[in-house]
């Protein structure tokens, strides 16, 4: 009995006490279990919440992280987990795009690539479900190292696509042992294409102390100075 001669409600369920319901939305793989604990945890501060008609300040103190996460900051929590990390992927490979939130929350039905040393039989054993957990962060740190730390350190090389040398372009040669404003010139003599049709390696032909020399060297070497139709 309170002081106002009002009788005492009995914390049946927090979250409805408290009309949470709306906010806080319940992990699909959280069981009736899971939800029953958690109550149980919060009907510890029901008691700051009755007595005084509104939300106590103190309640804080006595709510779960990730409670205060979703009551504070619902749209950030949206934002983040919902942000895309790595670059678009739009086929059929049965690949998918990596998100903030993907290592808590794994689209388990398009993982069909299983690492070798774990079986596919694994997945269906519930024995052992630290194998499912393993092989569900491999796949996330997999596609984190190759989809999204490349994209924090972007590289210039090969970075845009420019005309491919050609047989009689006019180039300046790299010398690592020759100051810059020494570097001779040099003349394309063939281009070698690669099997994506660019241009990686070449021919050129210098002269050096009243002798021509030819050299092999790649693409990164050369400064294009003129090209064919230009020169013509």
């Amino acid at each position: 009995m309170l002081e106002n001669g009002q009788e005492r409600r009995a914390p049946t369920n927090f979250s409805t006490e408290l009309n949470l319901t709306q906010i806080i939305k319940t992990p699909t793989r959280i069981t009736a279990t899971s939800q029953t604990l958690i109550d149980v945890i919060l009907v510890s501060s029901t008691a700051l919440v009755l007595e005084s008609g509104v939300i106590n300040t103190s309640i804080s103190d006595h709510l779960p992280v990730y409670v205060l996460l979703k009551l504070k900051a619902p749209k950030m929590y949206i934002n983040l987990k919902n942000q895309m990390l790595g670059e678009l992927i739009n086929n059929n490979n049965n690949n998918h795009n990596l998100y903030a939130f993907y290592a808590a929350n794994p689209k388990t039905s398009t993982l069909k690539a299983i690492p070798r040393e774990f079986g596919a039989t694994d997945l269906c054993k519930h024995n052992k479900q630290w194998r499912h957990v393993q092989h569900l962060a491999n796949v996330f740190w997999s596609k984190w190292r190759k989809e999204f730390l490349p994209t924090l350190q972007p590289r210039r090389k090969w970075q845009e696509e420019v005309p491919n040398l050609e047989a009689e372009d006019l180039v300046l040669l790299r010398c690592k042992d020759v100051a810059g404003n020494e570097w001779p010139h040099a003349r394309v003599i063939k281009a070698y294409k690669s099997a994506d049709g660019e241009v990686r390696k070449l021919n050129l032909i210098t002269t050096r102390d009243g002798a021509k020399h030819i050299y092999t060297r790649p693409v990164t070497e050369v400064v294009l100075l003129r090209t064919v139709h230009e020169l013509k």
